[in-house]
């Protein structure tokens, strides 16, 4: 896959920025989506908690493994984020220039993580965190926040976490 260029992330954001009701729908989009899985996970973990379940265990140190693997990453590697690559470009959220830290994108890899954790619980619950994760992936993009690469990587090293669940006996 070639890297997205300014101009390429420049014609995205006109066309979320072409009618102020859709720019605000997106801006919307990017900040709220990602407390769909965050909040479903949290009140996830509280129910294995008040059960007693044994599930508890690889339901939340599994997603904080891969937590702690992509903050490390990101630090090691360090890489511009798109809106550090062109500063003539002004992505769809503010921001705070010179960050660094874009691959893998967190957020994605956060999602997805917890979106296989519930796949894990049960299997209409976490395709409804997937379709979720796809979101926040493609809204990390849309949004001039991430480049498509830093989403795919996120994705692909949830999923080597996720395959861990395949260790431990379903719950439902």
């Amino acid at each position: 896959m070639s890297r997205m260029t300014g101009a390429d992330y420049r014609r995205m954001l006109a066309l979320l920025r072409r009618t102020p009701r859709r720019e605000a729908a997106a801006k919307a989009l990017c900040r709220f989506l990602p407390a769909i899985p965050f909040v479903s996970y949290g009140a996830s973990a509280l129910m294995l908690l008040s059960r007693r379940d044994r599930a508890l265990l690889p339901f939340v140190g599994i997603p904080a493994a891969g937590f702690l693997f992509v903050t490390a990453v990101r630090a090691w590697i360090n890489a511009p984020r798109p809106y550090d690559d062109w500063h003539d470009y002004a992505p769809l959220l503010p921001v705070r220039r010179g960050k660094g830290k874009s691959f893998p994108s967190r957020h994605t890899a956060s999602a997805f993580i917890i979106a296989l954790a519930c796949l894990w619980l049960h299997p209409l619950f976490g395709a409804a965190m997937l379709l979720a994760a796809v979101l926040i992936g493609a809204s990390r993009v849309l949004a001039g926040l991430h480049y498509p690469r830093d989403v795919l990587a996120a994705a692909a090293v949830s999923c080597a976490f996720g395959a861990l669940f395949l260790l431990f006996d379903r719950v439902s």
